[in-house]
């Protein structure tokens, strides 16, 4: 009978620590994705200067989800995130007309992350 309660508890851990990575790998992409939002608002705006320091912003927020989610999500995805959202602020100091375009890209990976972490039955099988 304790096998079964110590099988019970460690099914129970891997599906609290999957569902827990799930929420926080979800909750992070939003929160990136806004201040991405509000970057956009900003250039679309040509408000350049709030666009610095938006993108600033995002890329500290960046900066502080990363650790985490080196520990939740493949390097792969993360790479090519980090070097999109590393392009946004010399784009934004130059006005360059490629702006919209690697706004689009970063806001394009982030979804795929946020949208490959939603627990669907169908990858099960």
């Amino acid at each position: 009978m304790s096998r079964i309660r110590l099988s019970g508890c460690i099914l129970a851990a891997i599906v609290s620590i999957c569902i827990f990575s799930a929420v926080y790998v979800r909750r992070s992409c939003l929160e990136l994705l806004d201040i991405l939002a509000r970057v956009q608002v900003h250039t679309e705006q040509a408000d350049y200067a709030a666009a610095a320091q938006a993108a600033v912003e995002l890329n500290q927020a960046w900066s502080h989800a990363t650790p985490r989610l080196n520990m939740l999500v493949s390097s792969d995805k993360l790479t090519q995130i980090g070097g999109a959202l590393s392009r946004l602020i010399p784009l934004i100091d130059t006005e360059n007309d490629e702006l919209g375009a690697e706004i689009a890209t970063s806001r394009t990976l982030l979804e795929q992350l946020y949208y490959g972490e939603i627990p669907v039955l169908n990858r099960l099988f």
